[in-house]
């Protein structure tokens, strides 16, 4: 008499047809993952381009107030760069950057409006010459976008762009 043992064989391994269907539920799973992983490597970007921007635009301002001395942020639509004049030699030197947003983070910035791509501070950290409006610096990249609000006083303003 025959040994069930014997009469089924043991199987080591998988076939090929279990191989193909565990790549097709992979690819799929993949395949419905990765924009949002796109999406959330975008968003992380478009925040970290914001910071460096409002962080430039404050250390143009302490920087005056500390100095005593004029500082500016100079924008471009690819970069940031902050310099202030020097107290002993009269020279202008770079405080920060520039920072490179379009090579560091994919992002693209753009003055809105008749917001100046270059802000002064004067000594007491305001902006020179004082306004009523509000600069408004728009980051972006790809459908996603950010602003950056100035106050005429100098001021980073709330998302809402609002005192």
């Amino acid at each position: 008499m025959m040994s069930i043992a014997a009469a089924f064989p043991r199987r080591r391994g998988f076939s090929l047809f279990e191989l193909m269907l565990v790549i097709a539920i992979l690819g799929a799973i993949l395949y419905l993952i990765l924009p949002m992983i796109s999406e959330i490597k975008a968003r992380g970007a478009l925040r970290a381009s914001r910071q460096s921007l409002s962080a430039a635009f404050s250390s143009a301002r302490a920087a005056a107030m500390q100095k005593a001395r004029s500082a500016t942020v100079t924008l471009t639509s690819s970069s940031a760069s902050v310099t202030v004049v020097s107290a002993t030699t009269g020279n202008t030197v770079t405080l920060v950057g520039p920072i490179q947003f379009t090579s560091s983070y994919g992002t693209v910035l753009t003055a809105i409006g008749s917001a100046p791509t270059s802000v002064v501070y004067d000594g007491r950290g305001l902006v020179s010459p004082v306004s009523t409006s509000v600069a408004k610096y728009r980051l972006s990249i790809s459908s996603w976008a950010d602003t950056v609000c100035i106050s005429g006083a100098g001021v980073i303003l709330n998302k809402s762009c609002q005192l």
